[in-house]
């Protein structure tokens, strides 16, 4: 679903009071991203979203009457706006469909490109200080600990899509019997290459060798023959290398007479 957009830089200029004669009676800016993040640093008087539940008690009364009139602008964020803050905007616009009115918080934003990209947008205008509480964290740079908190903080903001995630993976592990399921691979000391070939059931070919010993008369003699033959036709081979005749025309110079005698 795709959820109307505030860019960086005019999120910027609200903070700043550049729209202040549009007349807004306010604004509330939820980060989404994980407390270690938001602890490092955030949009300045931005709230930090928990839950989804603390983030609707702070929009509405348990009577699921509006605490801000319909001019006040909620913007809503995480790092780079992709999913937990969509996520987010999808709760609060469920609940407002389901208990509220129309009319509640009819001005909703996800800021474009997340934390980061106001992050860098407020150092190319050399605002930080001014936009921002802390510096720029990246989910990817947390700790074990951090991450470990993160997967709680995650099962904690939606414990009913949590369970029904749990639910699903039940489900595709039922739908597996274990008889069905490979075995896990056994590891063991290494085999030679017998033992292979023994539980592959691969049987080596074994060829008789042919010798003098076991082989027929006829088959000796063939072989007796052929080694005669051999032998004769390298005694009829030229044992040593034929002179060389000298070449016609050097024989007539040599038994003409020299002209000059």
């Amino acid at each position: 679903r795709g959820w109307p957009r505030i860019s960086p830089k005019t999120l910027a200029g609200l903070l700043q009071g550049d729209f202040d004669h549009k007349g807004f009676s306010g604004w509330t800016i939820l980060d989404a991203r994980w407390k270690a993040e938001y602890d490092a640093g955030h949009i300045r008087n931005a709230v930090h979203a928990r839950t989804n539940a603390e983030v609707i008690d702070a929009l509405w009364d348990k009577n699921g009457q509006p605490l801000r009139d319909n001019k006040h602008l909620v913007i809503i964020h995480c790092e780079f706006s992709q999913e937990r803050g969509p996520n987010l905007m999808k709760a609060i616009t469920d609940y407002r469909d389901n208990y509220g009115s129309s009319e509640d918080y009819p001005i909703m934003y996800v800021l474009d490109g997340g934390y980061r990209a106001f992050w860098h947008h407020a150092q190319a205008v050399d605002s930080t200080q001014i936009l921002c509480d802390g510096q720029y964290k990246k989910e990817d740079a947390l700790t074990q600990d951090e991450l470990e908190a993160a997967h709680q903080e995650r099962i904690d903001r939606d414990p009913a899509k949590h369970r029904e995630l749990e639910k699903r993976t039940r489900l595709r592990r039922s739908a597996t019997p274990d008889a069905d399921r490979p075995p896990p691979p056994a590891f063991g000391p290494p085999l030679g290459a017998a033992a292979v070939a023994e539980q592959m059931g691969v049987h080596p070919v074994r060829f008789k060798s042919i010798s003098p010993a076991n082989s027929s008369p006829d088959q000796q003699d063939d072989r007796n023959a052929a080694r005669e033959n051999k032998k004769a036709e390298g005694a009829k081979k030229p044992t040593s290398r034929p002179a060389l005749r000298p070449a016609a025309g050097a024989a007539a110079a040599a038994a003409a007479p020299s002209e000059r005698a």
